[in-house]
């Protein structure tokens, strides 16, 4: 028999069982909330902090770029200074404006529009500028202040940056100081950069950012609500190059506060009503047994209970067969997935988790046959929103034979969280990018100084390979003379100083360079260094001074009057010779306008041109070109050519204008004494021309005379020779027959000297006709001409064995007839003086440059007498040996002259002769 209170006390002990059991589950959500919360707001926090640390670390390294750039250009000009600053200062960057003040007095500015009132500001004389801008110099780096307000409106940061010439020594502070560069960065537009603007609304959270000047922990609360950092708030470190922020950030609502009190309501509710209902089942279950099938229900509706918990969880629960099919669906999966029980139950979930993730799912489940029999995964899923990240926590159900009967998991959407560590990876990979291709060499140093990392720019400048370097400290890549002058750097580096000057480096191979330094202390306690090699730098340099110095000589050297004006007129340089010419000292032109100078300044109409032209000269692309006057040192009035052109940029605005000029006096008086010579030689010329007229008709007429002389001397001539001819025929038929030998020999020598005299008179013809007629040029084949005449020449003699030999091209121009009569003559000859060989050849090869040449093997000549070759009736052999009149070659001279051509010969006795030609053109070259 049982006792009556024990049912009671067994019932009391499962209801506080219960209302623990319930209590523990609201912990469990509260923490789960939290967590959840937590890692969210560290994953946007995170996103911020690199953002923060991306926008203000990229816009003071453009600032350091800009120093770096005058560094190496410190005569840098307005427009160039505007050149590169637009590039820094657009609609989406957050600086307002960009400064450059050489000699710490304000002359360059971007943009001028609103910022007039600065240039001419003097940072050593205002109260305001004057500390921070000596700060800068004195510490060789940059100074950034702020965020503080500024007069134009709004916030904004205010950064410093000195600029030192490398050629100085870094220990002579001040010497090397070429000025400053100053930024002013809006904080506003940074904060919408960066994404902080809008906080609440977009991500839900509080924030504060403390930290002015680079403080840290230490400084100000300069956004935000300062009693943000006495709660609970999660924080993170900005880090910059000149200290850090910290910010702050909380959830609106606080941590957990997006719970819902309707869940927590219904948990306590539920939890109360199943602790009242486990007390009286226990109750009853110990009175009587009677009552077990009503346990029983009362158990099944507390099951329902609890699934009505489970249902109203926003964690993803799932149960899942072997196979991977599902058996429960939570309504917060369907919810997320958009799908109801019907459409999941039964089927498989792989098909909804993304392709890329599904091996490494399908691998997690196989590990949940083995101890532990629990896994964590990360997937892609597609839900109703898209592919969402989710992390499942997996527990597998066994059964008594220790296989797997289910698989429950709960699932929370991480996809918040991956995105900021995506963002943040992004992040760090686009500063590794910067690290890796900047051009400047970047060391990191531990806190030993010895270094842990350097980019491959600093490898290049020193020859080593990454792994060479890591390790090594300074006094291992510096020359050795230089570790004495560093040292003091080194103890201002190691005791967290800033430190700017130039060190001389050592490759690995030996050899020396100098290179820019700044280093400083990075918040986590690494020391980085920033160096850029200055060799190129200073050679530029000292060839810039040597083309100056070059450019100077030159200038001052001219023997022309030059001079650099302003586009307005303004004399800007002048050389020497124009001092020399009017007899003034150079202040007498420079920095006056052009036409008040001595040249010009007792011209009054001058003091008109002058301006005129410069106008035109900027107006044009060309030079302008007049002949001018000046007066010279003695009171002369002297002429010049000159030039007057606009000098302009690259943007086509005129930068100076450059007038040039050569006194050509002497030259313009020469060429009036020649404009009366040629005047007083054209009267000759005419005179000549009427008394070349005369003489050429008298030379026709002496031709004609000649003519007609030579026609009639023939025809005189041959009637004679043909009475004689005629004569020694009659005797020789008529007594032939009763005359001695003597008498027949006397017939053989009148008949040949007969032959003889007809070959006379024929070649007087010949000579006489090559002078005379018109020149109708034509292109001739001499090849195909001396093949004809040699086919000609053979026919009449059928018994010698001669070779004709016609090689290259002999195309020429001339007069058809006189080149037959020519080719004849020439080929005749070489037939002739070649009777005498068996192996007799003729040669004709058209050579280079329009020359044709007949060559032969025959008996040559004596090159002692070739002069005698070409004139008329000269002869270099015995007429019984070869016969003929010496009329062939002189004719074939003549032709050739007639031509504009020549001929010549050359020979050996014995040896053969040659004799080479050439036609004139057409256009008598």
């Amino acid at each position: 028999m049982i006792s009556t209170w024990k049912p009671w006390l067994a019932a009391a002990f499962a209801a506080v069982s219960m209302l623990v059991v319930g209590q523990l589950i609201e912990n469990y959500q509260r923490r789960s909330m939290e967590d959840h919360d937590r890692q969210l707001v560290s994953g946007q926090l995170g996103q911020l902090r690199a953002n923060l640390e991306r926008e203000v670390i990229g816009n003071l390294l453009m600032l350091r770029g800009l120093s770096a750039v005058i560094a190496a250009q410190p005569d840098i000009d307005q427009s160039g200074f505007a050149a590169i600053a637009r590039r820094m200062v657009g609609d989406r960057s957050p600086l307002r404006n960009i400064a450059g003040a050489p000699d710490l007095v304000v002359r360059l500015m971007y943009p001028v529009e609103g910022n007039e009132s600065v240039i001419g500001l003097d940072y050593r004389a205002h109260p305001a500028q004057r500390d921070a801008a000596l700060q800068a110099v004195e510490r060789r780096q940059m100074v950034v202040a702020g965020p503080l307000q500024l007069v134009q409106g709004g916030s904004g940061l205010v950064a410093r940056e000195p600029v030192f010439l490398s050629s100085a020594s870094a220990n002579e502070a001040g010497s090397d100081l070429w000025g400053l560069v100053a930024a002013v960065i809006d904080v506003d537009k940074l904060y919408e950069l960066a994404g902080v603007t809008g906080h609440r609304e977009r991500l839900g959270l509080d924030l504060a950012i403390r930290g002015r000047d680079g403080l840290g922990a230490e400084g100000d609360v300069f956004y935000g609500s300062p009693d943000l950092f006495e709660r609970e708030a999660e924080t993170a470190e900005v880090s910059l190059p000149y200290g850090s922020w910290q910010i702050a950030a909380l959830p609106s609502g606080g941590w957990g506060g997006h719970m819902h009190a309707d869940e927590i309501h219904a948990t306590r509710l539920i939890t109360l009503v199943l602790a009242i209902l486990l007390a009286a089942l226990t109750y009853r279950l110990l009175r009587d047994n009677r009552i077990l099938r009503q346990t029983s229900d009362e158990l099944r509706d507390s099951e329902s209970k609890y699934r009505l918990l489970v249902e109203n969880q926003t964690d993803l629960i799932v149960r899942v067969g072997p196979e991977g099919r599902f058996e429960f669906v939570s309504p917060s999966y369907c919810r997320m997935f958009g799908k109801n029980e019907d459409e999941l139950l039964g089927h498989t979930f792989m098909p909804l988790v993304h392709e890329e993730d599904q091996a490494a799912t399908a691998e997690a489940m196989q590990d949940l046959s083995r101890p532990p029999y629990s896994c964590q995964l990360e997937q892609r899923a597609m839900t109703a929103q898209g592919w969402r990240w989710l992390a499942w926590s997996d527990t597998a159900v066994l059964g008594d034979d220790g296989q797997v009967q289910a698989v429950i998991g709960s699932g929370r959407d991480v996809t918040d969280r991956k995105l900021a560590e995506l963002a943040l990876r992004e992040s760090e990979a686009q500063y590794r990018r910067l690290f890796e291709y900047t051009p400047l060499g970047i060391l990191v140093a531990d806190a030993e100084g010895r270094y842990t990392d350097a980019n491959p720019a600093m490898c290049r400048m020193l020859g080593f390979t990454h792994d060479d370097l890591v390790g090594l400290c300074v006094s291992d890549i510096v020359q050795a003379s230089e570790k004495a002058h560093i040292e003091p750097a080194l103890k201002a580096i190691m005791s967290d100083h800033d430190h700017y000057g130039v060190w001389a480096f050592v490759r690995k191979d030996g050899s020396r360079f100098d290179a820019e330094v700044s280093a400083t202390t990075l918040p986590d306690g690494q020391r980085i260094a920033l160096v850029r090699d200055i060799t190129e730098q200073e050679k530029v340099q000292r060839e810039l001074r040597e083309s100056e110095r070059r450019f100077r000589a030159v200038f001052d050297q001219q023997f022309q009057f030059s001079a650099i004006l302003t586009p307005e007129g303004e004399t800007l340089e002048i050389n020497e010779l124009p001092l020399r010419q009017t007899g003034a000292p150079r202040d007498a032109y420079a920095g006056k306008l052009f036409w008040k100078s001595p040249a010009w300044a007792s011209l009054p109409e001058w003091q008109k041109i002058w301006p005129r032209r410069i106008a035109d000269a900027n107006a044009s692309d060309d030079a302008i070109l007049t002949q001018d006057v000046y007066l010279a040192a003695d009171g002369e009035l002297r002429e010049a050519a000159a030039a007057t052109k606009a000098i302009r940029d690259e943007q086509g605005n005129v930068e100076f204008v450059l007038v040039q000029a050569l006194d050509n006096t002497e030259q313009r008086r020469a060429e009036k004494e020649r404009d009366r010579l040629v005047a007083d030689l054209q009267s000759l010329n005419e005179q000549l021309e009427q008394i070349v007229t005369q003489r050429t008709a008298q030379l026709l007429e002496a031709n004609r005379e000649l003519e007609s002389f030579a026609y009639a001397v023939s025809h005189d001539l041959r009637a004679p020779v043909r009475a004689i001819s005629g004569f020694e025929t009659a005797l020789r038929e008529d007594h032939g027959a009763i005359l001695p030998a003597e008498g027949i020999e006397f017939l053989d020598e009148i008949r040949a000297g007969a032959i003889r005299m007809n070959a006379l008179i024929d070649g007087l013809l010949d000579l006489s006709r090559s002078t005379r007629g018109d020149l109708n040029r034509e292109t001739v084949d001499l090849g195909q001409m001396a093949r004809d005449i040699f086919a000609h020449l053979r026919r009449g003699d059928t018994q010698r064995q001669v070779k004709l030999i016609v090689q290259g091209d002999l195309h020429r121009s001339g007069d058809p007839r006189l080149l037959q009569t020519l080719m004849q003559n020439l080929l005749e000859n070489a037939w002739k003086y070649t009777s005498l060989r068996e192996d007799a050849v003729i040669r004709v090869t058209g050579e280079d440059e329009g020359i044709v040449c007949v060559e032969d093997n025959g008996v040559g000549f004596d090159p002692a007498f070739s002069h005698k070759l070409f004139e008329p009736f000269q002869r270099l052999h015995r007429q019984d040996e070869f016969p003929g009149v010496g009329i062939g070659l002189a004719t074939a001279a003549r032709i050739l002259r007639r031509h504009g051509g020549a001929l010549a010969g050359c020979g050996r006795p014995g040896m053969g002769a040659v004799f080479c030609f050439y036609l004139g053109s057409p256009t008598g070259e």
